[in-house]
């Protein structure tokens, strides 16, 4: 069975938005991440379906600027392949799910370093080319 994660960088005026992951996650707790999302086992494409979730997960309406490099990781003992997109959002008011995410963030890529940031965040920044 084919697993694929969705993983959305949103940029609005040269930010991205991260997402803070609530205490109670089981995994890195606390940490700042993408926003991320299982693919759904239907027709739509994978394209369509980061769209749809950057307004059910975020509340964002953008631009579909890139499709990232695909890329295969283990978690768990299991393979997933993950599918970076980069959209440009006009607005900048985001809206989180409180059961996942504590607070959320738009940040210029230069303050990186000041996030505990999940593992891998980076690699879908260079996916999409916002990172060398």
């Amino acid at each position: 069975m084919r697993k694929d994660i969705i993983v959305l960088v949103a940029n609005s005026n040269d930010n991205i938005l991260l997402l803070r992951r609530q205490a109670t996650k089981r995994f890195e707790a606390g940490k700042w991440e993408l926003s991320a999302s299982l693919a759904q086992e239907n027709n739509k494409p994978l394209e369509q379906q980061a769209k749809d979730n950057l307004m059910f997960d975020v509340g964002l309406h953008g631009t579909l600027l890139r499709k990232g490099r695909e890329y295969s990781i283990t978690i768990q003992e299991e393979d997933w392949t993950i599918h970076p997109f980069l959209f440009s959002c006009p607005q900048s008011v985001a809206a989180i799910r409180k059961t996942d995410h504590s607070e959320c963030k738009w940040i210029p890529l230069s303050d990186l370093e000041k996030y505990p940031l999940v593992e891998g965040l980076k690699k879908n920044l260079v996916c999409v080319g916002l990172l060398k």
